[in-house]
């Protein structure tokens, strides 16, 4: 049976020599008496103080019907032994005895450890209706909240043989995985240097799906699945929330890195086509400022652009993008810089003019009539080239101005029976117009001198 522990239980007592107590009600109002707590054969851990003679002593001792105190085991005292009370009102109180406080120490070094045997010096019980089952253990879980612990960056960093569950990382050297620990325990880690951290399926999944580098400043959190293997559960950029930190600037390539970037909000620079983007597990959006004129080719697989059909972007457009997975990228939102969406999928009504911004072609050499670059197209002749019909219906007006080295231009493609205008010549600085229409698949041009 265990002890009863109860607070502000104090009363009087009577009673001389080391035998039974009589207790005589509480000392004031607002304690209480022992009969409130206890009942027959029960136990506590009590002082007794007799103020005349300064003689105190600790013991367990038996609460009895008829309201008396037996004392049993003698645990502290003014004495080495109970006390030999001489006549007169004594004071009585549950309390705990200063030689079972001096092993807190020990029992929170033994719940550490997984048991609680040993330097107690009593065996603990719960009380009434209490089950305790199974192995008490603690190692590495919740417990371990200690002040933030510093380890250096490696291949496999010792983050759950830490002393904390809170670990400031420095350092930058590429992490491939973490030490081994059963399922189930998580570590927070701040980062104080750029480090690289290495996407493996099965040992070291990270959000996205992706190697990334962290940041100074940035903050993750992990979970253990035992084995081994580890999953980021949580990733926070020095600037906000995963990956919104502040714009970066990529310039166009063929494939720019776009879902590598140490940002979801990207702007891009430069005036190269663009074919795709780089590889990431599906899912991840990335919201592009466009600063240049670049070309953006449809692929109905890896590059799927609105309306199905490669254009060029203007500085000031936005467009947004989700990957697909497998280095496939749809385009989910394009907006024009002038507030007009790519397409409307309606009719739509011109109340005023508007402008256009016309391609340059450069120096011209054979070439297909890209409905993508806009509707006026410009080009010097500096040679003798072909010029292909488009491929979809469109209508572009192409200006043609000869130089010194001025050819023929051959017409290919074109469904043409006569009445093609003007006749071209290769004088310099002549100016031809040339318009060029596609319409239910027939393509034609009519040309017209402008000297």
């Amino acid at each position: 049976m265990s002890d009863i522990r109860r607070g502000r239980v104090y009363e009087n007592c009577t009673g001389t020599g080391t035998g039974a107590l009589t207790l005589t009600g509480a000392v004031a109002t607002g304690y209480k008496r022992f009969q409130d707590v206890m009942t027959n054969g029960q136990t506590c851990v009590a002082t007794i103080v007799d103020a005349s003679s300064g003689a105190w002593e600790t013991s367990q001792c038996t609460w009895n019907t008829g309201n008396t105190i037996t004392r049993s085991v003698w645990k502290d005292g003014s004495t080495a032994t109970f006390i030999d009370f001489a006549a007169g009102t004594k004071q009585i109180f549950i309390s705990v005895a200063a030689t079972e406080l001096a092993t807190i120490a020990d029992c929170l070094a033994a719940i550490v450890s997984g048991t609680i045997t040993g330097a107690l010096g009593f065996t603990p019980a719960n009380k009434a209706g209490d089950t305790i089952t199974g192995t008490l253990a603690m190692s590495g879980a919740a417990f371990n909240e200690a002040v933030s612990v510093t380890v250096a960056s490696a291949t496999t960093p010792a983050i759950f043989a830490a002393a904390s569950n809170t670990i400031t990382m420095t350092g930058t050297a590429t992490i491939t995985g973490f030490d081994t620990i059963a399922a189930g325990v998580r570590r927070l880690i701040y980062h104080s240097g750029a480090q690289s951290i290495t996407h493996d399926a099965t040992s070291m999944i990270l959000l996205g799906g992706a190697s990334m580098t962290v940041a100074a400043g940035d903050v993750t959190e992990w979970l253990s699945l035992g084995s081994g293997n580890t999953r980021m559960i949580r990733y926070e950029g020095a600037g906000g929330a995963f990956n919104e930190a502040a714009t970066v600037t990529i310039a166009s390539s063929t494939t720019p890195a776009i879902f590598a970037a140490a940002s979801n909000s990207i702007t891009m620079s430069g005036a190269t086509t663009v074919t795709g983007f780089d590889t990431i597990a599906a899912g991840p959006r990335r919201i592009i400022k466009h600063t240049g004129a670049h070309l953006l080719t449809h692929n109905a697989t890896s590059l799927i652009l609105l309306g199905g059909a490669s254009f060029t972007t203007a500085s000031g457009d936005f467009s947004e993008w989700l990957s697909l997975g497998s280095g496939n990228t749809v385009m989910t939102r394009y907006q024009r810089a002038a507030g007009r969406n790519l397409t409307t999928g309606v009719t739509d009504t011109l109340a005023i003019g508007f402008t256009v911004a016309s391609y340059s072609l450069g120096t011209m050499g054979s070439f297909t009539i890209n409905p993508a670059l806009g509707n006026s197209q410009y080009g010097t002749n500096g040679g003798a080239f072909t010029l292909t019909a488009p491929t979809s219906d469109c209508a572009i007006d192409l200006l043609s101005t000869n130089n010194g080295s001025a050819g023929s231009i051959t017409f290919s493609g074109f469904t043409v029976g006569f009445g093609t205008g003007d006749a071209l010549t290769t004088t310099n600085t002549n100016k031809f117009l040339i318009m060029i229409r596609r319409i239910n698949s027939v393509s034609t041009y009519y040309i017209k001198a402008l000297q």
